[in-house]
């Protein structure tokens, strides 16, 4: 928890946002700051590390090897904490 608390959030957004489409936002968005700037929604992943019982099902999850895959893509694209 005390490596990865905070750090599962992505942008979340609809298919399009005004005159930029949505892959056009996705090399533009680095931060909370730059997604919340072009209309998009700050979400936290369901499995994430921000307490002990989602924590808890996000290892057991990982050691069932039931959609582990996910998780670890997530944990690669951690850079900060709420960032």
């Amino acid at each position: 928890m005390n490596y990865f608390k905070g750090t599962f959030f992505s942008c979340s957004y609809g298919t399009k946002t005004g005159p930029i489409s949505s892959v056009e936002i996705i090399e533009l968005v680095k931060t909370k700051f730059d997604c919340l700037n072009y209309g998009g929604a700050w979400v936290n992943y369901d499995q994430n590390f921000d307490n002990v019982p989602i924590a808890i099902f996000s290892l057991f999850q990982i050691s069932t090897t039931e959609g582990w895959i996910d998780v670890m893509n997530k944990a690669i694209d951690s850079v900060s904490i709420d960032r």
